[in-house]
């Protein structure tokens, strides 16, 4: 999935007008652009400057673009957004700039590792909730099942088998070979019930690493 000649057009305007500072493509279209199925940007806007952004992007973007709208002054070391802690700062680091500068490559030297993964525990904790609530609500099985995958993902990186940047490059395929072929565990052959109650036991195992 690549980004529309007519959304890199008005980013490069906006940049041009003087009204966001920089904006950045991360995520799954950077990493597995093949597979994806939607493109996360970054859009950096400068503070005098939010009210007349937000009246210049009305229905710009489509609802397959994920747009991560930041004020310049929240960009610092302790940069939270939404739920999605310091390990964001990690991938906006390793995205594509698309106008402007990477903000986030100077606070991104402030963190260690177990910064991001702590970050990344914590995050996990919706995915949990979300599991919890589909073992009463059907209607939760799907948003579970997305989930599924990321949950595997993760766990690589907070387990120390990959660094956060090369869990975020790992295909489906990838994750269930190596916990197949390298931990001797089946993640695809499994039951719905079966796969909730797999990753009840991998988040056990988190849980006295990180609690």
């Amino acid at each position: 999935m690549k980004i529309d000649q007519s959304i890199l057009n008005k980013i490069d305007e906006l940049y041009k007008d003087g009204i966001i500072a920089s904006a950045i493509q991360f995520g799954s279209s950077v990493y597995l652009p093949d597979t994806c199925n939607d493109i996360d940007i970054a859009i950096i806007v400068k503070d005098s400057h939010f009210e007349q952004f937000t009246k210049l992007v009305v229905g710009v973007f489509p609802e397959t673009y994920d747009i991560s709208l930041i004020l310049e002054s929240e960009v610092d070391h302790n940069f939270y957004f939404g739920n999605h802690g310091v390990y964001l700062i990690e991938a906006f680091k390793n995205g594509n700039v698309l106008v402007g500068n990477n903000v986030f490559l100077e606070i991104s030297n402030e963190l260690n590792n177990f910064d991001i993964q702590k970050a990344v525990f914590e995050r996990m904790r919706e995915y949990v909730y979300i599991m919890r609530k589909s073992y009463f609500l059907e209607s939760k099985n799907d948003l579970f099942l997305s989930r599924y995958i990321k949950f595997l993902r993760l766990s690589l990186f907070l387990n120390d088998h990959f660094s956060y940047q090369e869990s975020m490059k790992l295909s489906k395929n990838d994750i269930s070979n190596y916990y197949r072929e390298k931990l001797q565990l089946d993640t695809e052959n499994k039951t719905l019930l079966e796969k909730k109650l797999f990753l009840e036991n991998l988040w056990k195992q988190l849980r006295k690493k990180y609690s």
